[in-house]
């Protein structure tokens, strides 16, 4: 018997069928795989442009695909992200919702981001923060002299 045939319930030998061969529940890690692999790409793409100070970006937006929690970005990575953002003069949007932070990494991120000065617009919407997470902003906030919208709904 070759390798690509098998023995049948009924004890017959022949070729397996593509059904039988294939694994849906590999294929779904698979196809999971690819799309953090896009998603961590593009967000290294960004983080590049945010980090070189490109003139034509003006808003981040980490969500959907780029949400930080299914880039499963540490503690490290998020102060490190608030360190280019703070750097960067161009950045006027920062957009975190949808469940990308809770407070240990809000606190993060703010921890690199206190001497932001062009971010203009925050929205943290349904991130489920609590005072913690909002306190971790103090720094930021005082320092903040171009801030006019910042959106902490649930």
């Amino acid at each position: 018997m070759s390798s690509s045939e098998s023995e049948h319930e009924d004890g017959s030998v022949g070729s397996r069928s593509v059904e039988e061969e294939f694994d849906e529940e590999a294929w779904r890690e698979e196809l999971r795989l690819s799309k953090l692999r896009i998603a961590r790409a593009k967000y290294t793409n960004l983080f590049r442009q945010v980090k070189g100070n490109d003139p034509t970006l003006t808003e981040l937006r980490m969500c959907g695909e780029l949400n930080v929690r299914y880039l499963n970005m540490n503690n490290y990575g998020l102060e490190r992200l608030g360190e280019v953002i703070a750097s960067n003069n161009h950045l006027v949007e920062l957009c975190f919702d949808d469940g990308s932070l809770d407070d240990q990494k809000m606190s993060s991120l703010f921890r690199g981001l206190t001497r932001s000065s062009s971010i203009k617009d925050m929205n943290f919407d349904a991130n489920g923060l609590t005072v913690v997470g909002v306190r971790s902003m103090v720094p930021f906030l005082q320092n903040s002299n171009n801030l006019l919208r910042l959106n902490l709904n649930d």
